[in-house]
């Protein structure tokens, strides 16, 4: 009987203590975030592509141990041509706000993804001749 009451409350505490451990435990801060996202999709005769994204991110001052913000950019570009030559540059400045201060040493978070696509476009066949 005694082990049936040890085995009821144990269940009852794991149970009932997973709902308690999210309010408690600690949140993830982060000062600021920038996210760049580019996709370059080119369509030509050139066996390789000319694809460039040049992008710098720069975090202000006030990032660090604040409540930062984020700044997302998105940009596609298509070329469906006999020569493509694409090129983007692009800057993000991210600051925070100096009065929501957190007291907790944040990191910024700065994520680029360069999705370059280049296909060769396949030869014509030139259509039968039917001379003689």
């Amino acid at each position: 009987m005694k082990l049936k009451l040890l085995t009821i409350s144990l269940f009852s505490l794991t149970s009932v203590s997973s709902f308690f451990v999210p309010f408690s435990s600690n949140k993830a801060l982060a000062g600021c975030n920038a996210i760049d996202v580019n996709v370059q999709v080119a369509i030509d005769d050139s066996p390789r592509g000319r694809q460039r994204n040049n992008v710098s991110q720069e975090f202000g001052e006030n990032c660090k141990g604040t409540v930062g913000t984020t700044a997302v950019t998105r940009s596609t570009q298509v070329c469906k041509s006999s020569k493509c030559e694409q090129k983007r540059n692009n800057r993000q400045r991210v600051d925070g706000d100096p009065n929501r201060r957190t007291g907790v040493n944040t990191n910024n978070i700065g994520i680029k993804v360069d999705v370059p696509v280049h296909v060769k476009k396949p030869n014509t066949p030139k259509p039968p001749s039917f001379r003689r």
